[in-house]
């Protein structure tokens, strides 16, 4: 792995292509929210566990490209991530099982796995979410968010998706007509939303007056009252 004594800083724009599945260690850090931390594909012993926090706890964009089925890569405190979160094939395993992870921007999971077994935020004003994603605590607030078709996005303990009377929170799917699904069996907070092609798995919801139906929805009950 690549130790750094003293700070570790990423100008604008600037580019740290770190060989997987290798520790950045650094005291300190400086990174701009436009640069670019990208951990790419070597043939490695398979079962490494990647500490993405040794370095530091804010991103830009971040990508895990990792070649080996048994490398995870893990959030291990408070971080934000401010334009991309992107798993980028099939063996890219991340895990957040500590602290609050804070995606500003898209999350991009192209067919890895992404497991969060804490609090994730999704603050980002219009943001993608791609692949099928599993959240512990997950919180939204306007103004868009958009899902890909067919994919699922399931939260285990807590759901917090609140727009405000002015400002509703859309969700969309990526594919007009087409569905998105969430499944979430747990405790549900719903408000001013503005819902479109997506299916409710499980026991149907009960939404208040606060929340709109703009077509293909299945799973949500529009016309009850909480």
């Amino acid at each position: 792995g690549l130790v750094v004594t003293d700070m570790i800083t990423l100008g604008a724009g600037n580019k740290l292509e770190i060989p997987s599945p290798y520790n950045v260690t650094a005291v300190r850090s400086t990174i701009d929210p436009t640069s670019i931390v990208k951990f790419a594909p070597t043939t490695n012993s398979i079962n490494d566990t990647i500490d993405l926090n040794k370095f530091t706890q804010t991103f830009g964009y971040l990508e895990i490209n990792s070649s080996e089925i048994g490398d995870v890569y893990e959030f291990t405190k408070d971080t934000t991530v401010n334009t991309e979160l992107k798993l980028a094939n099939a063996t890219s395993k991340v895990n957040h099982n500590t602290g609050t992870l804070t995606i500003e921007g898209n999350l991009a999971n192209i067919g890895g796995t992404f497991v969060s077994n804490a609090k994730v935020v999704l603050s980002g004003t219009s943001q993608s979410i791609l692949g099928s994603n599993t959240f512990y605590d997950l919180v939204k607030s306007e103004v868009l968010t958009s899902f890909a078709a067919g994919t699922t996005q399931t939260v285990t303990n807590s759901i917090e998706l609140a727009g405000r009377p002015n400002n509703m929170l859309s969700l969309r799917s990526l594919t007009t007509s087409s569905q998105w699904n969430l499944t979430a069996s747990a405790t549900a907070s719903y408000s001013n939303l503005d819902i479109q092609d997506s299916n409710k798995t499980g026991t149907a919801v009960n939404l208040d007056q606060t929340n709109v139906d703009s077509g293909n929805n299945t799973g949500w009950n529009f016309t009850a009252t909480n």
